[in-house]
């Protein structure tokens, strides 16, 4: 019966992937990006944020004085409201959390995932006081964000309020976390380790991974009690790549899930190839006749459940990881937006579409939801909660001033971090497009697919 069930979906996936006519798409929408300000706010880059009650909670990262110096982690927890225009900082010293490791709350490119008040923030990269050097966290740490918040502000001591537990498997840099049910998933990334050489000098191993983790939480009367890993998936043999670049999704079927995007250069042509990760398994897929700017992206995730359309849309990024020479240290003009949509029936299509030019002061620049409008508390904009023609929907906070990071035998970076801050408007008007492109027919996409026994 299992192994019926298991053919059935594999069966439905090839029919919705691959079976359908892929057909033109334009968008519904259009996005605009209004620049904003706080004053004082800090550079920062990299960093894990949650939010309640309209303010964020934004722990970790990497910041800098100003927006020509390396930057270095930050070891402040900040608070920030934007709509008032304030923020408070309290020092990672001040915690007083009993936990095994409190650097995990400086560290930068961890993965983080924010359900209801709580704030799941795993693996990431920097520097440990216990072990003495720079590398991967193996840790998990869970922040009460409605709590924390409210101590900040007051200035009161926030060590109740943080958990953490330590597994092998969370020590992942630039991957991502989802949690559906009572399980944790882990996808993507690369693990970094370090030591000193006899010199003296910092040396730097990093690891592509290509896997997803699975993790079951333990919990007792609501209380978790442990997280422990139950399976891994690995998907190197046909998606090798560490730079993807991942966005939450809904796929055709309704479940919630992941995609990773990277580019492939082949006979000079930039290739998009893309991954779906979901709850048994993955599907990898790439294009002959589109291009898609991914690296350094800021990415927000549009669902129109009217149509049942999946809108990925990625703002000032590159088609190759180290951008092209002009493109690579900011700040540069955006002035439009790619898209990458999935229909109801699995068609695949590549839009692009004219924006109001801001300038874009740092790369990798966050998307803020505003979790009122987010389809199932998930970091997707659902486009039926849209009732004006203009709405605002989040805003993009920080960015770094350079792609990578770059780390160097002494183990310092050559990037710096920004304090751009932007609102981010869901416009219904029409659009102005200029670009459309279709997705090849069967005959002219590859795929793999791969359904692992439970």
């Amino acid at each position: 019966m299992q192994t019926f069930t298991i053919m059935n979906k594999l069966i439905l996936i090839l029919i919705l992937l691959v079976g359908s006519e892929f057909s033109f798409a334009q968008s519904s929408f259009t996005l605009d990006i209004e620049p904003y300000s706080i004053d004082g706010l800090p550079n920062l880059h990299s960093y894990a944020f949650g939010q309640y009650d309209g303010k964020w909670l934004i722990v970790g990262g990497r910041t800098s004085e100003n927006q020509e110096e390396s930057s270095y982690l930050n070891y402040d927890i900040l608070v920030i409201d934007p709509v008032h225009q304030e923020f408070w900082k309290h020092p990672l010293e001040w915690v007083y959390a009993e936990i095994d490791e409190p650097d995990h709350l400086a560290a930068c490119h961890s993965s983080a995932f924010q359900e209801g008040e709580y704030l799941y923030i795993a693996g990431g990269f920097g520097y440990s006081s216990v072990t003495e050097v720079m590398g991967t966290f193996p840790f998990v740490t869970i922040l009460n964000v409605k709590e924390i918040i409210a101590d900040v502000i007051k200035d009161n001591p926030i060590g109740d309020h943080i958990v953490q537990f330590e597994n092998e498997a969370f020590a992942i840099a630039d991957g991502h976390l989802s949690k559906v049910n009572n399980e944790l998933f882990l996808a993507g990334g690369y693990f970094l380790d370090s030591e000193f050489s006899n010199g003296g000098d910092l040396i730097i191993q990093k690891d592509n991974l290509n896997k997803v983790s699975k993790f079951l939480l333990q919990q007792d009367n609501n209380k978790i009690e442990d997280i422990l890993l139950i399976d891994q998936i690995t998907y190197a043999d046909y998606f090798n790549e560490d730079h993807a670049v991942m966005a939450a999704q809904i796929f055709p079927d309704g479940t919630s899930g992941l995609t990773l995007f990277y580019n492939e250069k082949s006979e000079q042509k930039i290739l998009p190839n893309w991954m779906n990760v979901f709850d048994f398994g993955y599907a990898s897929f790439s294009s002959s006749e589109a291009s898609l700017p991914v690296y350094h992206s800021t990415v927000i995730p549009v669902y129109d459940k009217t149509n049942k359309k999946m809108h990925t849309v990625f703002l000032g990024g590159c088609d190759e990881y180290m951008c092209d020479s002009d493109l690579q240290y900011s700040p540069t003009l955006v002035e439009k937006g790619d898209e990458f949509i999935r229909t109801e029936e699995g068609g695949i299509s590549f839009d692009s579409y004219e924006l109001d030019a801001y300038l874009n002061k740092g790369k990798d620049a966050q998307f803020i939801i505003n979790p009122t409008i987010g389809v199932n508390d998930l970091p997707i904009v659902d486009l039926s909660l849209i009732e004006d023609e203009k709405q605002l929907i989040g805003y993009i906070y920080g960015g770094r001033t350079a792609p990578s990071p770059m780390f160097y035998a002494n183990g310092e970076t050559v990037d710096a971090a920004t304090n751009q801050l932007f609102k981010v408007y869901l416009n219904r008007k029409e659009m102005k497009n200029f670009l459309g492109v279709n997705f090849p027919n069967e005959t002219n996409q590859k795929y793999s697919i791969n359904i692992p026994y439970k």
